[in-house]
């Protein structure tokens, strides 16, 4: 009846939301990323940013301290096709602020030169910093497809 949450979906879980902010939102509020983000998610100060930071703390330790926290209801069709790509959405922005830390090796890699100015680096890192992007709106397509599992039966 209930899907259990393995470890790893739990530490992807948790790092997606951690990862929103650290190396994410510190990488598109500074420097020439600022510039072409708008200041990412810190461009509304911590009047935004500080709350969130709180909220996927606490989120965080919910999913470290009780097991059960992300078990879902079994359910086939459009809310078995959203879970998984909540999750693949997850993956994806995990690998991506990753790929932040590593856009120098990345760049160079792909390049073979950083080019003039280091444009290079500021393209793969614009890159990397959209994929980020991604792991939040995962967590919520994730904890969307846990609503509409619970849901389900209800309507039945």
């Amino acid at each position: 009846m209930n899907i259990q949450a393995n470890k790893y979906l739990r530490g992807l879980y948790c790092l997606a939301l951690i990862l929103t902010f650290f190396p994410t939102a510190l990488f598109g509020s500074t420097g020439w990323a600022a510039l072409a983000t708008g200041g990412g998610l810190l461009a509304g100060g911590a009047l935004l940013a500080l709350p969130m930071l709180f909220a996927f703390i606490y989120r965080i330790f919910l999913v470290a301290k009780y097991k059960d926290t992300l078990n879902a209801i079994n359910v086939n069709g459009f809310t078995a096709l959203v879970r998984k790509l909540g999750i693949l959405l997850m993956i994806l922005g995990v690998l991506g602020a990753v790929s932040i830390l590593f856009t120098r090796v990345i760049a160079l890699g792909i390049f073979g030169q950083a080019g003039e100015g280091g444009i290079a680096y500021f393209v793969v890192g614009m890159y990397a910093y959209l994929i980020a992007g991604l792991g939040l709106p995962g967590v919520m397509v994730f904890e969307a497809s846990r609503l509409f599992g619970f849901e389900q039966p209800l309507r039945s």
